[in-house]
């Protein structure tokens, strides 16, 4: 008999478990969405298309064990920004993809565009004042007003990764089409952002275990896949490996030793990033796995379901899980980006159903407390689009950008500014892609 009322509580703690849970974790539940009031624009009349909301009211926030899932809500509706409304400073880099119309920079104090050819290669330097552009066969580096800077000529097989710091480019060599049969170990340039003189950042074939060939379970998302910190001290990459098991290892530049690594599955979100401060860099890996080699587990006594997480590897080799979602769900992150301080990142969170990943939603962790709040903008449908770009912060890291898909239109991209202390998205351009935020020269 009390065997039998153990049971029925048992049962009934569990259903009440699942009944508390928001509708995007449930199984086989489907978010809703509800078309959010249009406005217009003045200075750039985008259409505002009724982007994708989840209608996820509860919060939930299990912080009672140090594995246990700590996930909120803080669902926002998208609406047209209104001039008048923004307190967004600086200068956005939008590439348009209209027919006939030029790609821009939008003062957002004023809300005016600036139409000018900048192309899908621009990169913003980490101090947010600097733009790289390809113009003709040139490399130009400009400011937010679109003052030039300085020039020099681009090789033809350059591609350009990022920058180092706020005065050197990293350059991916002979890249631009990495097929099976003509790819070759990628090779890193330094080139001085004023003079355009150039360097090895380091010899690469004398990296043990990095991959000599073209392999797309090895493809970080990035032309290089060679991830090196800003110092050239240490770097990420990953090494060889296939579909089920790929290394990422962390590597030491100067003593020539391996310090760390970790190990994932396949290209399993994006490019590793570094921290503002170089401290460390964040990975989206599993906890652990099991393939027909073996069980690989990335960090032990640690409880998740499956799916990944956010992982930090410092300098010094020591993991670290940034995020506590896959405690109670399946779950997959990708594309983090840094908050300018470091404390936070903004990344797409997609939460299983019964068969697949439904769509990415935006999702900000504080990695201090692994307190993760789900935004509900939807990003990329992962099994129609792949994988979302990263959200861009803005200098003062009290805005997130995003670049997000068309609710109509297949194949074209909107951007939307979120809020952080007002808790409101807008949308600023249809038909565009974001490719970074500046500040304003004094």
């Amino acid at each position: 008999m009390n065997l039998r009322r153990s049971v029925v509580f048992l049962a009934g703690l569990l259903l009440s478990a699942c009944q508390q849970l928001p509708s995007s974790i449930r199984p086989n539940a489907t978010p809703t969405a509800e078309p959010p009031p249009t406005s217009t624009l003045a200075s750039l009349t985008p259409t505002v298309t009724p982007h994708e909301v989840e209608a996820v009211p509860t919060r939930i926030e299990r912080v009672d064990g140090s594995s246990s899932m700590r996930l909120s809500y803080e669902c926002l509706e998208v609406t047209g920004m209104q001039p008048e409304s923004t307190t967004a400073s600086g200068t956005l880099v939008i590439h348009s993809s209209e027919v006939g119309e030029n790609d821009y920079l939008l003062d957002l104090t004023s809300m005016t565009p600036t139409r000018e050819s900048i192309g899908l290669t621009a990169v913003v330097s980490p101090d947010n004042r600097k733009l790289a552009v390809v113009v003709d066969n040139q490399i130009e580096i400009r400011d937010a007003n679109w003052n030039l800077l300085s020039s020099f000529p681009k090789e033809a097989d350059w591609q350009i990764e990022r920058w180092l710091d706020g005065y050197q480019l990293l350059i991916d060599v002979g890249q631009n089409a990495p097929q099976a049969q003509s790819w070759r170990l990628p090779q890193l340039l330094v080139v001085n952002a004023t003079t355009g003189e150039s360097t090895l950042a380091f010899d690469a074939t004398s990296i043990p275990g990095i991959q000599d060939r073209y392999d797309p379970s090895l493809d970080f998302g990035s032309p290089s896949r060679l991830v090196p910190d800003s110092s050239l001290s240490v770097m990420i990459f990953p090494a060889r490996g296939d579909a089920d098991e790929v290394p990422v290892v962390l590597w030491d530049l100067e003593r020539h030793v391996e310090i760390g690594r970790l190990t994932n599955l396949g290209p399993f979100g994006g490019t590793p990033t570094w921290s503002p401060d170089g401290s460390k860099a964040v990975v989206a890996a599993p906890i652990r796995f099991t393939t027909d080699k073996g069980a690989f587990d990335n960090l032990a006594g640690e409880v998740s379901v499956g799916g990944a997480e956010l992982l930090s590897i410092s300098r010094q080799g020591k993991v670290r899980r940034l995020s506590y979602v896959t405690s109670l769900v399946i779950a997959a992150p990708s594309a983090p980006a840094w908050s300018p301080d470091g404390r936070f990142l903004a990344y797409w969170l997609a939460v299983r159903d019964d068969a697949n990943y439904p769509g990415e939603r935006l999702a900000v962790v504080d990695t201090e407390t692994g307190l993760v709040t789900n935004y509900c903008v939807a990003g990329y449908r992962r099994e129609q689009d792949g994988q979302s770009p990263a959200p861009i912060w803005s200098p003062d890291g009290k805005w997130i950008a995003l670049t997000v898909p068309n609710a109509t239109d297949v194949g074209q991209t909107d951007i939307l500014l979120v809020d952080l202390a007002e808790k409101r998205a807008s949308q600023v351009a249809d038909h565009a892609t974001l490719l970074g935020w500046m500040r304003l020269s004094p």
